[in-house]
């Protein structure tokens, strides 16, 4: 990009062989949902600019790589980041199924928009970083199918809710050494369905249900 972009509802993006956009400084708000295929990277955030206005969001876009084995893998910190920051209120962000690899990444990740979905489609990801692994800023959102393994650093958080009104949670599994598995502050109400937690993890929340 030279300048900072604007793509209408009524255009759609198409990409096609290793077409790719490089963002540099500017951003790039898409009101439409990319024709794009789901295992190539199609955004490169390579300096300060970002994308926005997503409704639909594919981790793998942004250039994210599921390749964790269950000892190595890539950092993906800033890919996804680039991939949440990317979601639209209302939107959903989706990982495309795969088996026997999962996704790794060294520091905190913010999932913000109001009335999403998180879409795990059963990946891991691997938290090889310390502190909160993930945080769930919005309120009214969805989390299903998913996976998170941490270290085993005392005080960690797995999923960290600061000021959600209200948050489902479905078929989420936290393994891995974190302390608190799920911590919810504020006026939260949350619902965990059919999820997991190491024996000495804890979930804190002022009001939750669980659905086993």
């Amino acid at each position: 990009l030279t300048a900072s972009t604007t793509v209408t509802s009524n255009i759609n993006l198409e990409f096609k062989n290793a077409g790719k956009i490089t963002l540099g400084a500017y951003n790039l708000t898409i009101n439409s949902i990319p024709i794009a295929p789901p295992a190539r990277q199609i955004f490169n955030q390579n300096s300060t600019g970002t994308v926005l206005g997503l409704g639909y969001v594919n981790p793998l876009w942004f250039g994210v790589l599921q390749d964790w084995n269950g000892t190595t893998g890539t950092d993906n910190a800033t890919a996804l980041a680039a991939a949440f920051n990317a979601v639209a209120a209302g939107g959903k962000l989706e990982f495309p199924p795969v088996i026997n690899k999962g996704i790794s990444y060294s520091s905190n990740v913010a999932f913000d928009p109001h009335l999403a979905i998180l879409e795990g489609n059963h990946n891991v990801l691997k938290y090889t970083g310390n502190g909160t692994a993930m945080t769930i800023a919005g309120d009214a959102q969805i989390i299903k199918n998913l996976t998170l393994i941490g270290n085993t650093t005392p005080g960690d958080i797995g999923f960290y809710h600061p000021n959600a009104n209200t948050a489902i949670i479905e078929n989420v599994q936290v393994f891995g050494g974190f302390t608190t598995a799920w911590k919810m502050s504020g006026p939260n109400h949350g619902v965990l369905i059919h999820c997991g937690v190491d024996y000495n993890q804890s979930v804190t929340a002022n009001d939750i249900l669980t659905v086993a």
